[in-house]
């Protein structure tokens, strides 16, 4: 059997006062989202011996030994095990030796919950409730079990009253915030944690939870613009045990997961940012999370960025959001970009290279990650910026004849119907001419021979 005095780290003569001291102190160093099992074992201990009855009966199930942790200790093992028929048959003849252990039957409801036997469940705690009206867990299980058989206002009713009894207690504040987040009665919960907030006169890091919960609250209202003032007040009230902060630096880290789940990137880096403040040495976990979420925070706005060309947003928004690239995707997607470039005029090409610039500029960031990509993209923005430089001066080269300048142009902006019409007219025309156009071509517009070499090639086959 557990010796809950041990796990309180106090005397079995300590007061009512000296156990909740202890409970506080060692809920402060197993934070209950963070340390879930330690703080579940932590609170039973509590539960237990924070009531004078429960207490009292604990103390002689204690000095029993033998059968009865026998049969509890299976008993546990079946719950772990999610064999919850013979977990309630262990609990059950342990209540057949001593009907008073509260705590037993605790676990006897428990199994039922497990189970889905609510209404059995239901009918364990009423027992416990009225047995010991002053313990609080008891009083928020028989809530939860009304709450999972649809009984709301029984529920409410519940959790009101356990909080009404002792509002130091975060863990039964937590059953009337999960209730109204369900039903999404988030003002309510706002009005609550600000009003406890405030109700000692003054803020400190006693507070924490109530702030920690009023942010997780604004995630779910998506008015994440709260969470940023919120957090100032916070950082105000951190003291500088090690312990401490670091339990707080894995709270704003699980809260800015929760912002990225949502798409909130903007927020989750700068909850990342400021749990990176709190480290007292080098966290390479909060460095790539700050990473992530600066990158999807950037792809977010670069998607709603007007000055940067759509075609060109694809590679972020692939990488960012689309499956793990392979070297196969990657070299897919430029690919089908590249095609989609080939054909512009010169003033499209500007505006390709305005948003390439835009990109390195403000979004230098994303644009490392598929630098690859850009890289060709650039190279062939680059060389179609300098055909249609080349064009200014190509059209009026008298050396070069028409029936070249008609294919040429034609080739260049993808034109079937202007091919047809330039190869009809460089049918006409004498092979010397040409000869003497294409040498000019290679020799005073190398992109345009360039981009056109293919073409060229073959005409050169055919006049030589």
């Amino acid at each position: 059997m557990k010796n809950f005095y041990e796990i309180l780290e106090i005397s079995d003569l300590a007061t009512q006062q000296e156990i909740k001291k202890a409970y506080v102190k060692l809920l402060r160093k197993y934070p209950p989202e963070k340390n879930p099992e330690e703080y579940k074992i932590i609170r039973e201990a509590y539960d237990t011996l924070k009531d004078d009855e429960s207490k009292k009966n604990y103390d002689i199930s204690l000095k029993c030994g033998g059968e009865i942790e026998e049969l509890e200790n299976n008993g546990k093992k079946h719950l772990e095990n999610e064999n919850y028929d013979d977990a309630i048959k262990c609990f059950e003849k342990i209540l057949e030796f001593n009907s008073e252990l509260g705590t037993i039957r605790n676990s006897l409801g428990n199994a039922y919950m497990l189970k889905r036997k609510y209404k059995k469940a239901s009918l364990e705690y009423m027992i416990l409730a009225d047995n010991y009206p002053d313990n609080m867990n008891y009083i928020c299980n028989l809530g939860f079990s009304f709450e999972m058989m649809g009984k709301i206002d029984k529920a409410e009713k519940l959790y009101l009253k356990a909080y009404e009894f002792d509002k130091t207690d975060k863990e039964v504040m937590g059953w009337l915030i999960s209730l109204y987040w369900k039903q999404k009665r988030y003002f309510e919960v706002e009005k609550l944690l600000k009003k406890d907030i405030m109700s000692d006169g003054e803020v400190d890091f006693n507070d924490y939870y109530c702030y920690s919960k009023l942010i997780e609250t604004y995630i779910r209202m998506d008015d994440t613009y709260k969470i940023v003032d919120l957090v100032k007040d916070i950082k105000k009230i951190i003291p500088n045990d090690p312990q401490i902060r670091e339990n707080v630096i894995w709270d704003f880290t699980r809260l800015g997961i929760l912002l990225s789940e949502v798409q909130r990137y903007e927020f989750s880096e700068i909850l990342y940012k400021i749990a990176k403040t709190l480290c007292l040495d080098e966290n390479c976990e909060l460095n790539e999370r700050i990473k992530i979420a600066t990158l999807y925070k950037l792809t977010d706005n670069l998607l709603n960025d007007d000055k940067v060309e759509g075609m060109l947003k694809g590679p972020l928004v692939y990488y960012m959001h689309g499956t793990e690239n392979t070297k196969e995707d990657r070299k897919n997607n430029l690919n089908n970009i590249l095609r989609h470039l080939e054909v512009y005029s010169g003033e499209c090409g500007e505006i390709i290279k305005a948003s390439l610039d835009r990109i390195k500029k403000y979004y230098r960031e994303l644009y490392e990650e598929v630098e690859d990509i850009y890289s060709e993209i650039e190279k062939l923005n680059r060389l179609q910026l300098r055909v249609v430089e080349e064009f200014k001066t190509f059209f009026s080269h008298n050396g070069i004849s028409r029936g070249l300048k008609m294919c040429i142009a034609s080739l260049v902006d993808k034109n079937d119907d202007s091919l047809k019409d330039g190869l009809n007219q460089l049918n006409k025309e004498r092979k010397n001419e040409i000869r003497d156009g294409i040498s000019l071509i290679k020799r005073n517009y190398p992109n345009i021979h360039k981009v056109t070499s293919t073409f060229i090639e073959k005409v050169v086959e055919i006049v030589s």
